[in-house]
C-alpha cells in the first residue's frame, strides 16, 4: 500500500490502495476525496453522505442509496488514483461498513473478505453484518 501523501493524524488508516477509513480527526491535513458518513456533517470540505442512522433500538440502519452513491464516487476516485478517505466519529464501525461495500461490490470480496482486509490495516474494526452491496 502506498503512504498516505499528506502528513496527517493516526486516527485513518490506508486499508485499500488509495482507500482509507479514520474517525472524526482523519480529514486533517487530507488531499483527496472525504466522505463523512456521519448524522450530521462534521467539516468544511467533506462530502456528507448519512449512509448509517441509530434506530431506536441503537443499532445502525443503512441506507442503500446513499451507499451506492459512496461506492461510486470512491470507485472513481479510486480508479483515476486519486486518494480517498471515508471517516465517521471513531472509524471503526460506519466508515469501515462503506469500505467494505466498495471492497464487494468493485473487487468481488464477500464481506467477511472485505473486513478481514480491513482489519489487517485497522485492527480495532468492528464488523457491521448483514450489509447491503450496492
Amino acid at each position: 500500500m502506498s503512504a498516505s501523501p499528506t502528513p496527517g493524524p493516526a486516527d485513518r488508516a490506508e486499508v485499500w490502495p488509495h482507500l482509507f477509513v479514520g474517525g472524526l480527526g482523519a480529514g486533517e491535513g487530507f488531499v483527496g476525496l472525504r466522505i463523512c458518513v456521519l448524522e450530521e456533517p462534521c467539516a468544511e470540505g467533506c462530502l456528507h453522505l448519512p449512509v448509517f442512522r441509530e434506530d431506536l433500538e441503537g443499532r445502525w440502519r443503512c441506507f442503500p442509496l446513499l451507499a451506492e452513491e459512496a461506492v461510486e464516487l470512491l470507485r472513481r476516485s479510486i480508479s483515476e488514483g486519486r486518494d480517498a478517505l471515508v471517516h465517521c466519529r471513531s472509524g471503526v464501525e460506519r466508515s469501515p461498513a462503506v469500505a467494505a461495500m466498495y471492497l464487494a461490490r468493485v473487487h468481488g470480496f464477500d464481506l467477511e473478505q472485505s473486513y478481514a482486509i480491513l482489519r489487517k490495516a485497522r485492527p480495532e474494526i468492528v464488523p457491521l453484518l448483514g450489509l447491503p452491496i450496492p
